[in-house]
């Protein structure tokens, strides 16, 4: 009977630490993230990020997210890479942080029960009810995709989703545009092409009756397993969020997509 006992003492000692270990590579809590996805071995894979707190409560409002930033020394430990320029890294990281006291500041002001609205110039009293936050994590070459969702619900049960997102080359040390992943010109117009015909083959509604004919320089973007995807927030040409999976093949080497 007592070597029943010990074995079973044994067993769940074992469970437990396995459980631990198990933990000590999950995103939560503040830990490193090397590879997202299981086989990742880009170069965008090794440098890590690590997540802030979760938001504190605010009063009966529910609030709950994460806003992930990059380490800034590297980890012996996990041979987690650090992005190589301090100076950008620190920007950058002061940019992620900003999204999360500037969304939690505006969570204060709902929680007051009031937003300012600039068109009228008065006080509209409104009750936020939930705000949450999270992020996905894309490897690509040496590009890391950030693509941070923000989504906050009112009185009025509207929800409010958009779509912060950052393109990293982490050897570069750069914040990447649309037009760094293109080597010709004609880019814009094979984008906008594209985006009219998926448009009118898959029945989705724009607001301009006959396609768009323009995106800006600051198009947001991101790159998911080697292709690219075009993110419109809502209202920007439909009357809903809405995303465009290019057909272009990537050069993981050049970190260029081919026309």
């Amino acid at each position: 009977m007592k070597r029943v006992i010990i074995l079973a003492i044994v067993v769940i000692f074992i469970i437990i630490v396995a459980i631990v270990l198990m933990r000590g590579f999950d995103n939560g809590g503040g830990s490193i993230t090397l590879t997202p996805f299981s086989g990742d071995n880009s170069i965008a894979s090794k440098y890590a990020i690590k997540d802030t707190p979760k938001f504190s409560p605010v009063g009966k409002v529910y609030v709950d997210g994460v806003i992930p930033f990059f380490i800034e020394e590297p980890s012996e430990d996990n041979n987690a890479r650090a992005l190589t320029d301090l100076p950008f890294a620190e920007e950058l990281n002061n940019e992620l942080l900003g999204l999360y006291n500037n969304y939690y500041n505006e969570i204060i002001l709902f929680k007051d029960g009031v937003s300012y609205d600039d068109d009228k110039n008065d006080i509209i009293k409104n009750k936020m009810y939930r705000f949450n936050t999270n992020y996905n994590r894309y490897n690509n070459g040496s590009i890391i995709s950030l693509v941070i969702n923000l989504d906050y619900n009112t009185s009025g049960l509207r929800s409010n989703a958009w779509k912060e997102i950052f393109n990293i080359d982490v050897e570069k040390c750069k914040q990447l545009d649309l037009s760094d992943l293109f080597s010709s010109s004609a880019y814009k117009d094979r984008i906008i092409s594209e985006i009219n015909n998926q448009a009118k083959s898959k029945g989705f509604k724009l607001i301009e009756a006959e396609g768009i004919t323009n995106i800006p320089d600051n198009q947001k973007f991101y790159i998911k397993d080697k292709k690219l995807v075009l993110y419109f927030e809502n209202s920007a040409i439909s009357k809903s969020e809405i995303e465009f999976v290019m057909p272009f093949e990537f050069n993981e080497s050049l970190n260029k997509f081919s026309l």
